[in-house]
């Protein structure tokens, strides 16, 4: 985590945030997969703003699958996370 905090913000370091989320879900680790998948999904989206690009075509296609990718991930989470509640109410 120390290390992955120096990194600049590019694609590389949202590729670098994201596979440690996925090595974390690797690891059966789901919050910490959560956090580094949201770190993803926040440096992709203020990456992406940072551009003065009016639509999303007009991104490069690397950067539009990165922030699908963290899009999805984290979606995943925020399903599950509402499944273990709404289980946790019914019991």
């Amino acid at each position: 985590m120390k290390r992955l905090g120096s990194l600049v913000c590019d694609s590389t370091a949202v590729q670098c945030w994201f596979f440690s989320g996925v090595y974390q879900m690797y690891m059966l680790k789901p919050l910490n997969a959560w956090r580094y998948f949201s770190q993803a999904s926040a440096m992709i989206y203020t990456i992406l703003h940072i551009h003065d690009a009016t639509e999303i075509s007009e991104y490069p296609d690397e950067m539009v699958a990165l922030y699908w990718t963290c899009w999805k991930s984290e979606m995943y989470f925020n399903l599950q996370t509402c499944n273990v509640v709404i289980q946790a109410r019914l019991t």
